[in-house]
């Protein structure tokens, strides 16, 4: 497994890949797990650059919406803040999203959802809308069957009629965000988050 270390020396390389050696290899000193930038910093600048989560609002009506059901979504994260932080419920704390789901103020339709295929497995791009809806799923004891519509990206293949850049920030924000502990299981609500 690769652990990734902020490069200290002294000689670090600016922006340039004329220091790799002629096999493409990188010089010694980052052999071992170091590297220069790491890597989820790098990669949330090139999703940053590229127009984040306001481009992916703007391009995510090319991916096609299909229907599943939520409790098959797998969670790139182990635990989530128990509040949301952006859009339509920001400020808004799950667990009460979820209670105004079963008390029938709100619709399952108006908690949107968007899914990263990866391989024949479906992982939430939506994390704490994802949560809500399959905390409704378990409040709801049986008369919901949990199925939902949601847009879905395939970072493994070329998805006709997507566009290549929402694939590309969709693989981004999976990358960056990528941290479970628990398979993909449901996440944690974090305390001091709640």
């Amino acid at each position: 497994r690769w652990t990734w270390e902020w490069n200290t020396d002294s000689e670090r390389p600016g922006s340039s890949w004329r220091n790799w050696d002629g096999e493409g290899r990188p010089p010694s000193r980052w052999r071992g797990g170091c590297f220069p930038v790491k890597p989820e910093i790098a990669l949330q600048r090139l999703y940053d650059a590229w127009g984040g989560s306001n481009k992916l609002q703007d391009l995510k009506d090319s991916a096609p919406l299909e229907s599943l059901n939520v409790a098959d979504v797998r969670y790139p994260h182990s635990s989530i803040r128990g509040r949301f932080m952006h859009g339509r419920w920001a400020g808004c704390e799950l667990v009460d999203v979820a209670q105004r789901l079963l008390a029938g103020s709100v619709r399952v339709e108006t908690i949107e959802v968007m899914f990263a295929r990866v391989e024949d497995e479906i992982w939430s791009l939506n994390n704490r809308s994802t949560f809500v809806l399959n905390r409704f799923l378990q409040l709801s004891e049986g008369w919901w069957s949990g199925e939902v519509q949601g847009r879905i990206v395939d970072l493994c293949a070329v998805q006709p009629g997507v566009s290549r850049e929402l694939q590309l920030l969709c693989l981004l924000k999976f990358l960056i965000g990528f941290s479970t502990e628990n398979d993909g299981q449901e996440p944690e609500l974090r305390p001091n988050d709640r």
